[in-house]
């Protein structure tokens, strides 16, 4: 795999470089059993399949889940470019993986990448997971690409970042009195997200993020929700929501629909102000639906601030890797804006 290794020596001649400009054969290349398509070229059928392998071997965990649907499977890659590599084998889908285009602005540098979500296979087959990504990965030839590996570390392979994620309860809040509340971003106010990444990209010296078309889309399909609290005309927080599509059934004592904060932006607030306006985020959102009671982030960024906001129930510890381009130092988690 063209991968920064904590051994490498000879990728580190400049940043940016390409580790490889032209793809090259391995055995995690399966091209008979891969084949890498459109997401538009999925056929009802196939999608289908891709819903249920979701649903059965996503998450590794009896006790989760994974509620997508093909709403929102549809929604999730509108416009997006999405390209899907699917495995299989005796005309049976056994797997997938599927990349989303974002841009990475770091280290002086801004370039569109591609982003690895859904990654998934029968359960949960490490060889068809290792040949999908393989196969992937060479498809897309000299482009690089992000992997979010959730829990854990690969060993050997140097970080683009580490983070943290904690999944907290949150119960159902109330509104605080604060005079600074936040304010939800819909069509008629759009042009505010724009403003809010001008000021994230001022403020953080790592981000990647969706394309705004995408973000919009996911926003009026009601898989996003994002916030912001401005004080005059100046934006002081900004909080990204989404549906994690995950019903937990029991952690610990609790359980519930819950809400992934995918990024967020304090700029000016004091953290007990930050604090309180994603409080009162969680709230405006439960006014709509009740069930959204637990909370998950990693603690990229500012949502750092916010990691003991609720009652934890647990932390568990990733890394993002970044393929097909060397990695000088690992990026600190406080410095990365994430928001894929």
């Amino acid at each position: 795999m063209p991968i920064t290794h904590i051994y490498d020596m000879h990728h580190r001649v400049s940043d940016p470089h390409i580790i490889l400009h032209h793809p090259t054969k391995n055995k995690y290349v399966d091209l008979f059993h891969c084949k890498t398509k459109a997401y538009d070229d999925l056929c009802d059928s196939d999608i289908n399949i891709c819903l249920s392998l979701l649903a059965s071997s996503y998450i590794p965990a009896d006790s989760i889940l994974f509620a997508i649907e093909p709403q929102h499977f549809a929604a999730f890659f509108a416009g997006a470019n999405t390209l899907i590599s699917v495995y299989y084998s005796e005309n049976n889908i056994e797997g997938h993986i599927c990349t989303i285009p974002v841009n990475l602005y770091y280290s002086g540098f801004a370039k569109q990448i591609h982003n690895c979500v859904y990654h998934v296979a029968r359960g949960y087959n490490k060889d068809v997971k290792e040949k999908l990504l393989g196969t992937h990965v060479y498809k897309l030839g000299n482009q690089p690409l992000l992997y979010k590996k959730h829990v854990g570390e690969c060993a050997g392979v140097k970080p683009f970042a580490r983070f943290t994620t904690t999944l907290m309860y949150m119960g159902l809040l109330q509104r605080t009195q604060s005079l600074l509340q936040p304010m939800q971003i819909y069509r008629a106010n759009w042009s505010y997200l724009y403003d809010i990444m001008d000021n994230v990209r001022a403020v953080f010296p790592c981000v990647i993020a969706l394309d705004p078309g995408i973000i919009k889309t996911r926003v009026d399909n009601e898989l996003m929700m994002i916030f912001v609290i401005k004080v005059k005309t100046a934006i002081v927080a900004a909080y990204f929501f989404e549906d994690a599509l995950q019903l937990h059934e029991t952690v610990g004592d609790y359980g519930g629909k819950t809400l992934r904060l995918c990024g967020s932006l304090k700029n000016g607030l004091s953290n007990d102000a930050f604090i309180e306006g994603f409080n009162n985020c969680v709230y405006m959102i439960q006014k709509r639906n009740k069930d959204y009671v637990m909370c998950m982030m990693d603690n990229t960024g500012h949502n750092e601030i916010l990691m003991n906001a609720g009652n934890v129930l647990k932390k568990t510890e990733g890394m993002y890797v970044l393929m097909n381009h060397s990695i000088q130092k690992t990026c600190d988690y406080g410095l990365a804006f994430v928001l894929v």
